[in-house]
């Protein structure tokens, strides 16, 4: 990639969201019921964890890394999508 892009860094960036349905929706309203009643449902209503990168493409090494991980947030949202990426590229050293 240096030679055939001219590139010192490479970044390698991956961002993975998931969404609770309607239906796990109602099966944790069900689950906070049942906890009432002694009887625990576990249910994620989604996750959003991500990962970036920055290497070196002269030496390979990895000169930077940052992780974003929420529980909260739709990164369908250009809001929460904002977020979620000055989340993970903070303290970017560029």
């Amino acid at each position: 990639m240096r030679e055939e892009f001219g590139a010192d860094f490479a970044m390698v960036t991956l961002i993975r969201d998931s969404y609770a349905t309607g239906g796990r929706k109602a099966l944790m309203v069900a689950g906070l019921v049942g906890a009432v009643f002694g009887v625990g449902v576990n249910v994620s209503l989604g996750q959003r964890i991500g990962y970036s990168t920055l290497i070196d493409l002269a030496t390979g090494k990895v000169v930077w890394s940052n992780l974003m991980a929420s529980e909260t947030g739709d990164l369908r949202n250009p809001q929460d999508a904002e977020k979620a990426i000055k989340v993970l590229l903070k303290d970017l050293p560029l």
